[in-house]
């Protein structure tokens, strides 16, 4: 597999995912309810990685662009473009991480709650099928979500194998995941 032609990620899933659950730890334990904690955990770990890589991290929704956040570097490119969800409902996750799609960055981050009145991850399968609907994938972009839950973060992650339409998209759970908000580790 060949870099995605905007360039290699910046950034590995497993170092994102890090960085932020560190974050979102230093915040506390993550309250489900409390969703302006979550989103300045979020902002202020991006801006943190962002800087990291001597890139600016750009904040929506009033800014510039039409997503939470993107990570740029002046006029030549962007790297990452990150949305984040807090309501649990099929309808607005598939709103949100639909976004993703349109814009060509190398790393496409989804960050969400889990609903806990379900046992299976709904954004994975969302995700899942919004990838596939879609025409126009570059081979080397890379889709990272970060579940939040009570208990626990979890990361999964799904390469673009070949420019085009993607037949089966996998995401995987990334190494480090889950994270453990009790233990402060890797569950």
């Amino acid at each position: 597999m060949r870099d995605c032609a905007f360039g290699a990620p910046v950034i590995s899933a497993e170092a994102l995912f890090d960085g932020l659950v560190r974050e979102l730890s230093q915040a506390g334990r993550p309250v489900l309810r409390q969703h302006q904690q979550l989103t300045t955990a979020l902002r202020t770990g991006l801006k943190r990685l962002a800087e990291e890589r001597a890139l600016q991290l750009q904040t929506g929704p009033f800014g510039q662009f039409l997503v939470d956040h993107v990570w740029r570097k002046d006029k030549s490119g962007i790297f990452l473009v990150a949305e984040s969800e807090w309501r649990r409902d099929d309808y607005h996750i598939q709103q949100d991480f639909e976004k993703l799609l349109f814009f060509k960055a190398p790393t496409k981050l989804f960050v969400y709650q889990s609903n806990p009145e379900r046992r299976a991850c709904e954004a994975a399968r969302i995700a899942t099928a919004c990838l596939c609907g879609y025409e126009q994938h570059l081979e080397g972009e890379e889709y990272i979500l970060i579940e939040i839950a009570p208990r626990e973060a979890r990361c999964f992650l799904c390469k673009v194998l070949a420019d085009g339409p993607m037949e089966t998209p996998k995401f995987t759970e990334v190494q480090g995941s889950p994270h453990s908000w009790v233990s402060g580790g890797q569950c």
